[in-house]
């Protein structure tokens, strides 16, 4: 009976350390799921905002009003989010199921020159979102802790034609 008792304890104590590695694993995941949608996104509007006048001299300008339409298209559909709010360059976007917290999506658009004088365009992202929790125990822990996890990431996405 004593051997049981260990086994089961054994069990009990193994399925509690083993939790926040869990959790460390999808925070990871989570990140990478963001980077990559969010590079993807980037691509994808760059192409469909390109300025085509400003492209037949070699500068790189983007129109933001469609950059951040097309962004916010593809990023919905690549994370299958809906986009809940916009207001001049912040989105936010809720998910229909509990995969997302919130995500807010912040664009900061600069232009620059290169060396050989043609312009280019540098948007600046910032994504940040409340963490949610996979394992029962430590979302228990959550609920009961006033300070709210986030992960944040700030992406700078530079728009050039490299001839």
């Amino acid at each position: 009976m004593k051997s049981v008792a260990k086994v089961i304890l054994f069990s009990i104590l193994i399925l509690i350390f083993i939790q926040p590695f869990i959790e460390f694993f999808n925070v990871l995941k989570v990140k990478l799921v963001l980077n990559f949608s969010v590079l993807n996104s980037c691509r994808t509007a760059a192409v469909n905002a390109a300025d085509i006048t400003s492209a037949a001299n070699l500068n790189a300008i983007v129109k933001q009003e469609d950059f951040i339409k097309c962004f916010s298209e593809i990023f919905s559909e690549t994370l299958n989010i809906t986009q809940s709010f916009k207001s001049g360059n912040t989105l936010k976007f809720h998910s229909d199921s509990e995969r997302f917290a919130e995500i807010t999506a912040d664009f900061v658009f600069s232009n620059t020159t290169d060396l050989n004088n043609r312009q280019k365009q540098i948007v600046n992202i910032q994504l940040t979102t409340k963490y949610v929790f996979i394992t029962s125990a430590l979302r228990n822990l959550n609920e009961l802790n006033s300070e709210k996890y986030t992960i944040t990431i700030e992406k700078p996405f530079i728009i050039q034609i490299i001839n």
